[in-house]
């Protein structure tokens, strides 16, 4: 045999694994996942049976008593309406064939990553780029349950949208995937600033003057009047929810989780240094300054993504960055939030085939399935203990926040002035 494997070959060998990954997903499908599932097939089961409006307003409703009460048997949530629907399907075709929900709710997910891993072979036709999708989801959604994968097909054909030059089509497809998680909505200053062409603060005013801005804000318009038709106002009333939980991290591995060591130290004699970190809840005031230090630093990526030449792969590149901004500055950052830049770093690595950029897309997929792994192991449960004389989670969220870093001070360099010249090798194709 060669020393150099043939492309047959490699093809033969992404397909192998492939297949070989699609068969731990089914192996996994029985695994309980984390104790969302269990709120999630609740929630689908009381749509199915009380109505999708009335359901999804009720599922609302009790959302203060869950998360500000601390009731949570009460199993309050703030999903997007098309998210929770999306679940009914689950209840709808189990009580059907009188089959386990758990079991029917995983191959509902396995179905979604199939369809996802479709769709990026039609947008890339690269087989190691849907083999890298698909490694690096299977342990949130064949694994742990994670409900994020349904947002995929509607992220890529956004993308791809955008890619072609069709803002209108990118904005519909954009609002679809929002309306599954709220969490999409992170890359929409980046998605906007491409679509019309954004150049730093002072280019502002002149969208006004724009019809595209005007056309583009009809879409939204229009799709949020058909949602309120729907579902009413429990959709924004959800939103609004969104914004305001208590967790000063909810396990996601960032400063928050770091800043929450020092203060259960000063203010809970029964914590000990050497302890596994609880999630704190505070209060919306005890919050504030560290949302606002989330707020300048979000505001510096987008101002940099203003900056920098308007192409595709440096929107796709400043969605990364914007991600990993929310997941390490933020509160109330989940684990599985990483997931959201997982599909532009995919596809910023397809575009430009630079080893940094797939450097970047290997550092995305590490550390969502770090922060899943150490929390939840592959089925839900931990599979250790965090303590090594203190929680050593607190190292990684270390080095969680030294990568984004890295990837912000790439950011800079991007927004810094270039010249003529480096301008047109930025607007080149395969940027």
């Amino acid at each position: 045999m060669d020393a150099h494997p043939t492309a047959l070959e490699g093809r033969l060998a992404c397909l192998l694994t492939l297949a070989l990954l699609i068969c731990l997903s089914v192996v996994l499908l029985p695994s309980t996942g984390t104790m969302d599932v269990d709120v999630f097939l609740r929630w689908g089961d009381e749509l199915y049976r009380s109505g999708i409006r009335s359901g999804y307003a009720a599922i609302v409703g009790r959302w203060e008593a869950t998360f500000l009460g601390r009731n949570w048997d009460l199993h309050g949530g703030e999903y997007p309406p098309i998210g929770c629907t999306l679940l009914v399907i689950v209840a709808a075709v189990a009580d059907a064939l009188q089959a386990s929900h758990l079991l029917v709710y995983k191959a509902v997910l396995l179905v979604w990553a199939l369809v996802s891993s479709g769709m990026i072979w039609a947008v890339t036709r690269s087989l190691p780029i849907v083999l890298a999708f698909y490694a690096a989801t299977l342990l949130t959604t064949a694994g742990l349950g994670y409900t994020d994968i349904m947002t995929v097909p509607f992220v890529i054909a956004a993308l791809a949208a955008t890619r072609a030059e069709h803002p209108g089509r990118a904005v519909f497809w954009f609002a679809a995937a929002a309306l599954v998680k709220w969490q999409v909505l992170l890359l929409a200053p980046f998605l906007a600033i491409q679509l019309l062409r954004i150049d730093g603060l002072a280019g502002l005013p002149r969208l006004t003057r724009d019809r595209l801005t005007w056309r583009l804000l009809a879409i939204v318009a229009l799709i949020t009047a058909i949602t309120t038709a729907i579902f009413g106002v429990s959709t924004w009333i959800a939103f609004h929810n969104a914004t305001r939980h208590p967790f000063l991290s909810g396990t996601a591995l960032n400063l928050p989780w770091l800043l929450s060591y020092p203060l259960l130290l000063l203010r809970d004699p029964s914590f000990h240094a050497a302890d596994q970190l609880p999630v704190m809840l505070l209060s919306a005031g005890e919050l504030r300054p560290v949302r606002l230090v989330f707020g300048i630093v979000m505001l510096a990526t987008v101002c940099s993504h203003m900056r920098s030449p308007k192409t595709y792969a440096n929107m796709l590149f400043f969605m990364v960055l914007g991600v990993l901004t929310y997941g390490v500055w933020n509160t109330a950052v989940h684990e599985n939030h990483w997931f959201v830049a997982v599909v532009p770093a995919l596809l910023l690595a397809h575009e430009t085939g630079r080893p940094r950029h797939r450097s970047m897309l290997i550092l995305v997929a590490a550390m969502l399935n770090i922060n899943l792994f150490v929390f939840y192991g592959i089925t839900g449960s931990a599979l250790m203990s965090r303590t090594m004389g203190f929680d050593f989670t607190l190292v990684l969220a270390g080095l969680f926040a030294i990568a984004w870093l890295a990837v912000f001070q790439e950011g800079r360099r991007l927004a810094s002035p270039i010249s003529p010249q480096r301008q047109s090798v930025a607007n080149s194709p395969g940027r």
